[in-house]
């Protein structure tokens, strides 16, 4: 009775730990090495001293990726905008033809303590077109219980921040 008992309560600990740590990961576990679900990226830019990120989002028409960033309120001013307002940054581009690239993003955004954070997941949307040599992309956010609940997704890591 005791042993049933005892390996009871280890699993049920073991669900809990694994349930945490679901939910930090934005609710998504890490995908496994013989995973079937959709793979979906982390993104976690640095913000680079003159104001852009560091590197490019993964970009793909109709890809889900998780964004994690955070980045002064009067570089975004977040603090009383609505909810649906669209957020410009520049990024260095990898394409060494293009000045850089614009990075829209709608959506999962919180202000606290004069900083805007960035989390949660989005959907990249293709934009067409160049302007004075400048790219764009486009991520609009996606609810988290539609991608908890459909089972279909997984993390490519564990976010870091």
């Amino acid at each position: 009775m005791r042993a049933t008992l005892r390996s009871t309560l280890a699993a049920v600990g073991l669900t809990l730990s694994l349930a945490t740590f679901a939910f930090a990961q934005g609710g998504v576990d890490v995908c496994g090495p013989t995973d079937n679900r959709t793979n979906v990226p982390v993104w976690e830019p640095v913000i680079t001293d003159v104001g852009e990120f560091s590197d490019e989002p993964p970009q793909g028409d109709g890809l889900v990726i998780f964004a994690s960033f955070a980045i002064d309120n009067s570089e975004a001013d977040c603090a009383n905008a609505d909810a649906e307002r669209l957020y410009s940054f520049s990024a260095r581009s990898n394409d060494p033809q293009l000045e850089g690239l614009a990075v829209n993003l709608r959506g999962n955004v919180q202000f606290a303590n004069a900083i805007c954070h960035f989390r949660g997941f989005f959907k990249n949307e293709a934009v067409a077109g160049l302007h004075q040599g400048w790219a764009e992309t486009y991520f609009g956010a996606v609810d988290k219980y539609e991608i908890v609940s459909s089972g279909r997704y997984c993390l490519e890591r564990s976010p870091t921040k």
